[in-house]
């Protein structure tokens, strides 16, 4: 899926906070990566979204 560019992003300030002490930074990465990866692949297995409703509906509120 073309979302997957995250993850190597994710991934490059990762290695970029290791390399450069900034440790807790870099856990935190580890974990929006593991994050990414799930929510990732739960879009891959979503039903696709419905269309949009029609703006002249009544039912607002």
């Amino acid at each position: 899926m073309t979302q997957h560019w995250i993850i190597e992003a994710l991934t490059n300030l990762r290695i970029y906070a290791a390399e450069n002490n900034l440790t807790a930074l870099a856990e935190h990465l580890d974990a929006a990566i593991q994050l990414a990866h799930l929510e990732l692949a739960n879009l891959e297995k979503a039903p696709p979204e419905p269309p949009p409703r029609d703006g002249n509906s009544k039912d607002d509120g």
